[in-house]
């Protein structure tokens, strides 16, 4: 069983920031993202790309709507990049990414809906993009999706909602 201290020092190096890394290549190599580009080049990696993502809504909103054609691209890099991460630990089978807290994303009452509307989408209407091969995933989602979407359990088979 690893844990996230020695899961990181197991893969030999930070996998976080290989994966903001990652991101910034997928984002450059692409020339229909150059203005995103330059605005992640100059953000610099880790810190940058994420504390922008999380801290300014101008450059999440451009980001989300630049990559809106490029989703599955995106969900095959990050696929790729945990398939090299488990494969960093040795571990054939058995690994278990838990996704914790999601259950406490609420936003604000200017955005409560919004937020609410967003998680519904991700989890109803991307779940085949939540699903990663060879890797046991669990997300601690809010309570009421399972009630907003009764045949949520379906999505997530063999272990449901």
């Amino acid at each position: 069983m690893f844990v996230a201290g020695a899961f990181t020092e197991e893969v030999g190096g930070d996998a976080d920031l290989r994966f903001w890394s990652r991101l910034r290549t997928f984002i450059n190599i692409r020339p229909e993202l150059k203005e995103l580009s330059t605005e992640v080049n100059v953000a610099g990696v880790k810190a940058g790309i994420k504390g922008s993502l999380k801290s300014d809504p101008t450059f999440r909103r451009r980001m989300q709507e630049k990559m809106a054609g490029h989703l599955g691209a995106l969900v095959e890099e990050v696929r790729n990049h945990i398939r090299e991460v488990v494969n960093g630990i040795g571990a054939a089978e058995g690994v278990v990414l838990l996704v914790d807290s999601i259950e406490h994303i609420r936003g604000t009452s200017a955005n409560a809906e919004e937020v609410q509307a967003s998680l519904e989408n991700l989890f109803a209407g991307h779940a085949d993009h939540l699903q990663i091969p060879h890797l046991h995933i669990v997300y601690t989602v809010p309570p009421w999706l399972k009630v907003r979407f009764a045949g949520l359990s379906a999505l997530y088979e063999p272990g449901g909602v």
